[in-house]
């Protein structure tokens, strides 16, 4: 009963307590469920790494291989990157970017298609969260392109919808340039004023935590 209710009083971004003291005495979350095992990321993952996410649309900064290692060198050198491993294969990744204008970002994340569906990066992002918000104390951002299936995963978090309207001009930094589109116009609405059907997203844990 204890537990159940433990889960019922968790806000959307946090972990159970009991993962959190692992986390503390260890470094690192077993997944009993499914036997992988959520470690900070190494030098030594990186190739893995970048094979995993070179190429995604759906993530930024990973376009080549060439960009993606240097993006998740930054990541790891930063001890800003979540591997989750099977053995010593590397099957999930979650990345945190820093924004000069004073926020944290979920940043590139990708799991391989064999180990989908049991929630692996769901709890690499909570764990993210809670990591980034100890060591940072700023807000997390979320951005997501008019394709993107990650409105969904932001809400379950906790994240908030931002009206365009209201989103500070200054964000247009975090925006795709004209040149990362095929046609090489300017479709961001930071940038162009247009409706690019992006969306930006907000989890404030200091304000947002009493809400629930």
């Amino acid at each position: 009963m204890a537990k159940e209710t433990e889960l019922n009083l968790l806000k959307p971004w946090e972990l159970p307590q009991e993962f959190l003291l692992q986390w503390n005495e260890q470094e690192k979350l077993l997944l009993p469920y499914c036997g992988a095992v959520v470690v900070m990321a190494k030098p030594e993952h990186t190739a893995q790494i970048v094979e995993l996410t070179t190429g995604n649309v759906a993530l930024v900064g990973v376009s080549t291989p060439e960009v993606a290692t240097k993006t998740i060198s930054e990541f790891v050198d930063g001890e800003r990157g979540l591997v989750a491993l099977m053995e010593s294969e590397v099957v999930s990744f979650q990345g945190l970017g820093l924004w000069t204008f004073g926020f944290c970002e979920l940043r590139s994340a990708m799991t391989k298609p064999d180990h989908r569906g049991h929630g692996i990066n769901m709890i690499m992002k909570k764990l993210m969260i809670h990591l980034a918000h100890e060591r940072f104390k700023q807000p997390f951002i979320g951005f997501t392109e008019a394709k993107s299936m990650s409105r969904g995963i932001l809400a379950s978090l906790g994240f908030k919808q931002l009206p365009m309207k209201d989103v500070n001009r200054g964000l247009a930094e975090a925006c795709p340039s004209a040149n990362e589109f095929e046609d090489k116009k300017d479709h961001c609405a930071l940038r162009c004023g247009g409706d690019c059907g992006c969306q930006v997203y907000l989890l404030d844990i200091d304000k947002q935590k009493n809400e629930y």
